[in-house]
């Protein structure tokens, strides 16, 4: 179950993601302000994520799958927004397309920790399998979007992503997946969480992530 929903995550991904120029373009957008518009996007998922976090892991009654669902309901509704946006709108396209990609990165590194809770949960789980499983979500996607597009050209992407990500908050609605720990009320401090305190604590996990920025920043390139 967790290898389907990372295959409609990653369906979703790339036709949102890797197809944002051929709409971006198509509505009258230049290639700077396009990687602008992501760049922005993705740098203020950055400054929300441990935001998103702290909140999953202070309150019970928040959990990774239900904040998947909201980000998915969300991003569902954006492509609504563009489709129902008039062709001239290109500021008000921009704007909604922007929040879209700010969503969509927020969402990528908790997927991960969806997968976390299953092992958590006790439940027979190989994550290897469910990360593969998504590799080939975004290698269909990537292929069959693509001549998808050819035939009905920039304008499907909206209608496409919106329906990849209706299908996933359909396929988080009914996992079994969810918090898995009961915490014990009024016995944990709870701080909100700082990535600078975090980070000086775990040096070596610091050392990590600036290799990681390394190979994402020349991936993406």
């Amino acid at each position: 179950y967790f290898g389907l929903i990372m295959a409609m995550y990653s369906l979703g991904f790339v036709i949102m993601s890797a197809f944002s120029s051929f709409y971006l373009l198509d509505i009258g957008l230049k290639s700077g302000q396009i990687g602008i518009l992501i760049a922005i996007g993705s740098f203020l998922a950055v400054c929300f994520e441990p935001i998103v976090g702290g909140l999953i892991d202070r309150h019970p009654k928040v959990s990774t799958r239900k904040s998947l669902f909201m980000l998915s309901v969300l991003i569902f509704f954006l492509g609504i927004a563009l489709i129902l946006i008039p062709s001239g709108q290109l500021t008000a396209k921009t704007v909604v397309y922007g929040v879209g990609i700010l969503a969509l990165m927020l969402a990528q590194p908790f997927y991960n920790a969806l997968g976390i809770d299953t092992l958590r949960s006790g439940r027979v789980f190989r994550f290897e399998v469910g990360r593969a499983m998504g590799s080939l979500g975004y290698a269909a996607g990537s292929s069959g979007f693509g001549f998808v597009s050819t035939i009905f050209g920039p304008k499907c992407v909206p209608a496409f992503f919106c329906g990849a990500f209706l299908v996933l908050a359909l396929m988080l609605v009914f996992s079994p997946i969810d918090k898995p720990l009961q915490r014990k009320e009024g016995k944990e401090k709870h701080s909100l969480g700082n990535p600078y305190l975090l980070l000086k604590k775990y040096k070596r996990f610091a050392i990590m992530l600036i290799g990681l920025i390394g190979i994402y920043f020349s991936h993406t390139c």
